[in-house]
């Protein structure tokens, strides 16, 4: 429980105070039958039997580079990890730079083009991941992992004390309670559903293989229908980005409450224009439905649910929040799905920088704005723009790139195009439907990044809040370099090509790196003195 988290916590400040990296502590050879209690080096030659191994089913595999900055802090938070999840899941690591484990980096199934990599495996199956890299982020989402992919709900009230009430960072965030990472929620219900008396194996859970005993009710269910056999294989499929809810059979008359609460309106959405009532007739046949945090009503996938492909490109296309929070950990994630960026920008009244609450009405009403667009905009903006929003505290030195500053009227709106490095921003039009207009008519004209600018940019605002991190933890003198480390390796500020060159994520300028090092014997020099205090 807890104890066991800060026993964790003090042995990572342990690692990092005495310089221990993994490959001081990692099994230099991997062993079957038994969970594994240190980082394992895995090469072409064990592999396939380390992961394998019915005694450890659920990996998180780490491919690096041995001179990568960020591999090396990353070490000691594994090395601790490893010995305080065993019998949870194993922790494997891939140098991409052995000539004895090259060829795994560079297998099309990896596709590694930068280090570090993050990988889970599980039944077979490698997922990526994109959390943050704090050993909190990596457990609870491993652990998310471990469980079945799909949860079993007996009513409404039941789905939101799982799914709703529990996340910890207000809704829609990307670190929710319960496993819920993003604040959406995908629900099933198909009311031919039953427990069936046997699972086939490969349908199962790792557990369950081992234990018929073990095979859960949530199991037993999802292969009693065609509908239920393709969303619990969907489920298992994208069990890494999404969260997914199975209402049970018996339980019909809660169907209902999903469509009247006090969260949740009276219609549906069968997509982000068009709008279809309750209708009874719904309750014959299986149901799919996307439920977000703080939005007013449900989505409902109208298409063939028995085309196992057309659910599993819908649940893709709406995993994510209608208005997702930009972080540094999920930017690239964010940026690749092709659409242009619209960010609305806002600005807390309060003190802290990392928190996202604190908005006067003004700018709530703002979000809202953005939330009731993404869901309910034409076609014509909905499948041109990304909605997302960011904070302009936080990230106030990326947004100097465009702009926007602190002495900016907020909440701003930049839209933002990864691909094309191109731009769009106008700080006196703060109305999103103005604004949107305003680019099609030309009276917004696009800009181009500079040749130096990129879809990065994040770590000079981490380098800005550094000073206040340092004297909050005055009284906590010997944990300072852990939290300046992991407020670095949550964000990948830095990542390296296979051949150790610096992908194009951050660029810098001999003047921005100038400024850079400056900065950081700046943090360095106050550091000492408020030690030395």
């Amino acid at each position: 429980g807890m104890l066991k988290r800060i026993l964790l916590h003090l042995s990572i400040v342990s690692l990092i105070s005495i310089g221990t990296c993994t490959s001081a502590s990692a099994s230099a050879s991997t062993t079957t039958g038994k969970p594994h209690s240190t980082v394992q080096t895995l090469t072409e030659k064990n592999f396939d039997e380390a992961l394998n191994d019915p005694a450890n089913g659920l990996w998180l595999l780490k491919f690096y580079a041995p001179w990568c900055g960020h591999c090396k802090k990353l070490a000691p938070t594994l090395d601790a990890m490893a010995s305080y999840i065993s019998g949870k899941f194993a922790i494997g690591k891939i140098d991409c730079t052995n000539s004895a484990s090259m060829s795994i980096c560079k297998s099309p199934k990896f596709n590694i083009r930068g280090y570090p990599t993050l990988k889970i495996y599980k039944d077979g199956h490698f997922f990526d991941y994109s959390g943050k890299r704090d050993a909190d982020s990596m457990i609870d989402f491993m652990e998310k992992m471990s469980l079945p992919s799909v949860s079993l709900i007996h009513s409404y009230e039941d789905f939101k004390e799982k799914f709703l009430l529990k996340e910890e960072d207000g809704g829609g965030g990307d670190n929710g309670g319960n496993g819920n990472t993003n604040g959406v929620v995908f629900v099933a219900f198909d009311p031919n559903g039953k427990e069936e008396d046997t699972v086939p194996k490969e349908t199962a859970t790792a557990a369950a293989t081992q234990n018929s005993a073990d095979v859960t009710t949530v199991e037993k269910i999802l292969v009693s229908t065609p509908f239920l056999q393709i969303y619990g294989q969907t489920a298992r499929i994208l069990q890494s980005t999404s969260t997914f809810a199975l209402l049970h059979p018996k339980h019909k008359s809660e169907v209902t409450n999903f469509f009247a609460s006090d969260s949740l309106s009276t219609s549906m959405s069968t997509s982000k224009s068009a709008s279809t009532k309750w209708d009874e007739k719904m309750l014959d046949g299986p149901l799919l439905l996307r439920i977000e945090q703080d939005t007013t009503e449900p989505i409902l996938y109208s298409g063939d649910p028995l085309s196992s492909n057309s659910v599993l490109v819908w649940i893709k296309e709406n995993y994510m929040p209608l208005v997702t929070h930009l972080e540094g950990h999920n930017f690239r994630t964010v940026t690749s799905i092709g659409k242009a960026l619209l960010i609305g920008i806002t600005y807390p009244q309060d003190q802290s920088e990392n928190d996202d609450t604190g908005h006067d009405e003004t700018t709530n009403s703002f979000i809202q704005g953005l939330r009731h667009l993404a869901q309910y905009g034409p076609e014509s903006i909905t499948k041109k723009y990304k909605f997302a929003q960011m904070n302009g505290k936080k990230f106030g030195s990326f947004l100097k790139k465009f702009n926007i500053s602190y002495t900016s009227t907020f909440p701003q709106i930049l839209v933002l195009n990864v691909q094309n490095r191109t731009y769009y921003q106008n700080e006196t039009i703060t109305n999103v439907h103005d604004f949107i207009e305003g680019i099609s008519n030309g009276t917004i004209l696009e800009q181009e990044q500079a040749d130096n600018s990129n879809n990065g940019g994040i770590m000079d605002a981490f380098l800005d809040s550094m000073p206040y991190s340092a004297i909050m933890v005055l009284a906590l003198a010997g944990l300072l370099v852990w939290i300046t480390m992991s407020i670095l390796n949550d964000d990948d500020d830095y990542e390296y090509d296979n051949d150790g060159g610096k992908k194009n994520r951050l660029v810098l300028t001999e003047e921005q790196l100038k400024q850079l090092k400056e900065s950081r014997k700046e943090n360095k020099a106050k550091n000492k003195s408020l030690k030395e205090e």
